[in-house]
């Protein structure tokens, strides 16, 4: 009855491990359903990876068992066994075993064994030194890699030895005092010590200490934190405190510390008590827009950009001195911590002067500037016309072959020569872009400038709308300029459009007027540049359109700057006026206003030289040559391609190469094989000057022309000063030449 009745589980077992005999415990200690059916051999209870040890422990009875229970549920639960062993009369061998429950207590050894791991390795991983030390004889147990790291000492070293005979305290006082308060609080809790290391170096340490109990013996743990950088830090900032405060008062710049939620000051420097003529008393607590010292909006700006993180640098400021003398100064601020608030350090420098010194600079750094900006693109622009003249030479080369080739077919002949008057455009926008970056050659004459207003009033008065009223008036007695015709009819045109397009579509009107000028006469009483004496041709283009406002005038003639709608213009018109104007050595000056409209006056110097006035340059017919050896140089094949064939519809027998030091070569292997060098100025290796110099060396009077897309240096003077018949511009068309062919042959 005891057994049926008790709280532990009690089994019979044969040796086989079948279960003789279970009281009722076995249902509940399993975790059983009452229809589920119950195992009848003991080693059906155990987990399959125990039942080979309990086997072998159950042999041995009596012994104690512990082995874990696989439930229903697919959990473990660990059960704990007495087993005894008897032996019945017929000498057969019976178990007998006790089992409970030892769930709980497996799961709080393993916690227990968890914890311990953590502690050990948390011990020996912080980055803090940690030891363990006998309360008794203050020993050390044990020490971290951290404590080895401080000290410089391993831990076989110090294992069973005491700080005192480490020769760790520094100052013996440290040691008394540590201990006096372990004995007094049973703990300790940042102390404060110089400890000293092996090498002998001493530092400054924070000591922490807990009581703890191992194997029922008390012991210390006790964790020491190298503090000796943040002291040193802590040091140092003082002392740079010391030389802020020192420097803040004696500054010759004024200063000023200020809240910065409220603007009140906090602290000024005596620089500032000079600067605004009150005294610290009369500051401190007060803004300075309150005093009047600075107008707050700029205050309020310089707060805006703080909160917006930045950091306000050479703000420029005006601030006035208490006898009310206005100052310009440079404001600087930056955030600061005082005590917990939050504040705001400014320092102001004085540029009065300096800004007074400035104005009277300005305008001509801002002349300069535009001036360095205009030739800088103009490079540029120069720079892409040349590569654009080589694909225009090859287009309209090739139409002109096509041309002479489909002499008989009309048609074929009327589409060419559209698509050479678009080239020819191209050929002019290229000329365009030449001209404003002071590149292109011009065909400077003296003329006069009537009859090429007349033209380009015939020209503009067919292409305006009828809504736009057209006057032009030149009076008689306007004197001749030193000028390029073409150009001088690209200003009138460029002028005449813009004019057109600030009326933008509306009825109105534009005047080009053509007179002398006297700078010293009654007529410059008006307001003009100052224009250095002597005579002048004065044109002007007027219009009543929409005017300009000051910022619109001060980006007028940078390129590809423009007012108009996206594909009404690309910003270059007034650009190649001003580029041609400088070349002249002309002079160009706006007079603009918003609604009213705008004027536009350029004065050119009066040609005082007599000489007769040079008929307008015709275009030559092609002229045939009579098998003329001519040896053509360029690096595109592309040209030299449709340069042999153009020359050699026109009799000339042409050789080309790509590469100028082979042309140099061919050349001097028989200087008398050719009777005419025609070559590209820019090429890769050798420029070709560089090619003409080589040749005329190996044939003196050897005729030569040379061609170019694109020339910053050479003039028509300074090649033919070099032997060099003629400086052509390309895009070569076939009558140009023909004509210059034609010219050398003959001259040489």
């Amino acid at each position: 009855m005891l057994v049926e009745h008790a709280n532990d589980l009690v089994l019979e077992v044969e040796a086989d491990g079948r279960i003789a005999y279970a009281n009722p415990r076995l249902r509940p200690l399993l975790g059983l359903a009452p229809t589920s059916a119950v195992p009848t051999n003991l080693f059906d209870l155990v987990h399959e990876d125990d039942r080979a040890r309990v086997r072998a422990e159950l042999r041995e009875a009596p012994a104690l068992l512990s082995f874990r229970h696989r439930t229903s549920e697919g959990t473990d639960r660990w059960l704990e066994a007495t087993a005894a062993r008897f032996s019945r009369s017929s000498g057969e061998e019976q178990y007998v075993l006790v089992c409970r429950d030892g769930t709980e207590r497996h799961e709080t050894e393993r916690a227990l064994r968890e914890a311990a791991t953590l502690f050990t390795n948390t011990f020996r991983a912080s980055p803090i030194s940690n030891s363990i030390t006998s309360l008794h004889t203050g020993r050390i147990l044990e020490v971290n890699r951290a404590f080895e790291s401080y000290f410089g000492y391993s831990r076989a070293e110090v294992i069973g030895s005491t700080t005192v005979e480490l020769g760790l305290w520094a100052d013996p006082t440290d040691r008394l005092a540590y201990v006096k308060e372990l004995e007094a609080h049973g703990s300790v809790r940042a102390f404060e010590a110089s400890l000293r290391n092996r090498a002998g170096q001493v530092g400054t340490y924070l000591m922490s200490a807990e009581r703890v109990q191992i194997a029922g013996e008390p012991y210390l743990v006790n964790v020491i934190e190298d503090v000796t950088e943040r002291r040193s830090g802590e040091r140092a900032l003082r002392e740079s405190e010391e030389k802020f405060h020192k420097a803040f008062r004696t500054s010759p710049h004024p200063l000023s510390v200020a809240d910065f939620e409220t603007g009140a000051l906090i602290e000024v420097n005596e620089a500032y008590e000079r600067a605004t003529g009150l005294t610290q008393q009369q500051l401190i607590g007060r803004e300075p827009s309150e005093l009047g010292i600075v107008a707050a909006p700029r205050r309020e700006r310089a707060l805006q950009l703080w909160s917006g993180g930045s950091q306000v640098r050479d703000l420029e400021i005006q601030f006035k001195h208490s006898s009310g003398d206005a100052r310009t100064g440079l404001a600087s601020a930056d955030f600061i911590e005082l005590a917990g608030r939050r504040c705001i350090i400014v320092g102001i420098h004085d540029i009065t002067e300096q800004r007074r010194m400035e104005a009277a600079k300005t305008q001509l750094e801002a002349e300069l500037r535009q001036v360095q900006k205009l030739e800088a693109i103009g490079t540029l622009a120069g720079g892409i016309a040349h590569d654009f003249n080589n694909i225009l030479g090859a287009m309209l080369g090739y139409t002109e072959i096509a041309k002479l080739d489909a002499a008989a077919l009309p048609e074929v002949i009327e589409s060419l020569t559209e698509v050479q008057r678009a080239g020819e455009r191209a050929k002019e926008l290229v000329r365009q872009i030449l001209t404003f970056s002071r590149r292109h050659p011009q065909e400077r004459r003296p003329i006069r400038l009537q009859p090429i207003l007349a033209e380009a009033h015939r020209l503009l008065r067919s292409t305006l709308p009828a809504t736009i009223e057209l006057s032009a008036q030149a009076s008689p007695e306007t004197e001749r300029v030193h000028a390029d015709p073409t150009q001088i009819h690209q200003i009138i045109l460029n002028l005449a459009t813009n004019a057109a397009h600030a009326l933008s579509g509306k009825p109105g009107r534009i005047e080009i007027q053509l007179s002398n000028y006297d700078p010293s006469g009654a007529r410059a009483a008006r307001s003009t540049p100052n224009l250095p004496a002597g005579r002048y041709v004065e044109l002007t283009v007027k219009d009543d359109g929409s005017g300009m406002d000051e910022d619109t005038l001060q980006h007028l003639f940078e390129p590809f700057f423009t007012t108009k709608k996206p594909g009404e213009g690309t910003g270059l018109g007034l650009s190649v006026v001003h580029g041609i104007v400088k070349d002249h050595e002309g002079i160009l000056h706006v007079d603009s206003e918003q609604h009213v409209g705008s004027t536009f006056h350029i004065w050119f110097p009066v040609f005082s030289d007599q000489s007769p006035e040079l008929e307008a340059a015709h275009q030559s017919p092609l002229t045939p040559g009579n098998g003329e050896r001519i040896l053509f140089i360029d690096d595109e094949p592309t040209l030299c391609s449709a340069a042999q064939k153009l020359l050699g519809k026109l009799n000339y027998v042409v050789t080309t190469r790509t590469k100028p030091a082979e042309a140099v070569q061919l050349f001097r292997a028989d200087p008398t094989a050719f009777d005419l060098v025609i070559t590209d100025l820019t090429m890769p290796g050798m420029t070709g000057v560089d090619v003409a110099v080589q040749m005329l060396l190996a044939r003196p009077g050897m005729p030569l022309i040379l061609v170019t897309g694109f020339n910053a240096s050479w003039t028509l003077d300074s090649v033919r000063a070099l032997g060099i018949c003629d400086l052509v511009m390309k895009p070569l068309s076939a009558a140009v030449l023909s004509e210059k062919i034609g010219a050398a042959l003959h001259d040489h």
